[in-house]
């Protein structure tokens, strides 16, 4: 069945935590490391704050992508409103074909496996991140950036080329 929520669920991941905490949070740590602002405690809270949320974040947003086909198609809400009134085998190649027109117009399979792509993009640079800060954590701030400064910046990269694809998923608003 249609779920009106995968909708907010999408905005809640990749625009509130995605696009207004998380980038803005990389960013500003970026700024730190490259010597345009200061904060003594911002290797710390990069590694113990923020960059924790990715693994459970991560997941959620694997599993809207994995869904979106199965809770936006037109099919859904087609069978869901004549199921009980008996007429969707009358309607049946109608409902095929909206679903159809719909996948095909808003390339739904190539878009979600560009997502995936970008997600298992984004995972891998994180694991290289996570892995820089467990070798070299306890270094000064000033040797630490060499250490990290590419698996980081990776990331970032990968976290902004994500929300690009997340902006392009259809929210219901039109199917055709």
């Amino acid at each position: 069945m249609m779920r009106d929520d995968w909708p907010s669920r999408c905005h809640l991941l990749a625009h509130d935590w995605l696009k207004n905490s998380f980038l803005p949070n990389l960013s500003a740590f970026a700024n730190i490391m490259s010597g345009k602002a200061q904060d003594p405690q911002a290797v710390r809270r990069l590694a113990n704050q923020v960059l924790p949320q990715w693994e459970t974040r991560f997941c959620e947003a694997l599993q809207l992508v994995n869904s979106y086909q199965d809770e936006m198609s037109p099919l859904v809400w087609f069978k869901q409103r004549f199921q009980d009134k008996g007429e969707e085998p009358a309607l049946s190649f109608l409902i095929e074909l909206t679903h159809g027109l719909w996948l095909f117009r808003h390339l739904v399979p190539e878009q979600t496996r560009r997502a995936r792509c970008k997600l298992l993009k984004a995972n891998r640079a994180w694991k290289d991140l996570r892995d820089a800060f467990r070798n070299y954590g306890s270094l000064p701030a000033n040797k630490l950036w060499p250490r990290v400064r590419e698996p980081f910046l990776r990331f970032q990269k990968a976290c902004n080329e994500l929300m690009n694809v997340f902006e392009g998923f259809k929210r219901g608003e039109e199917w055709l």
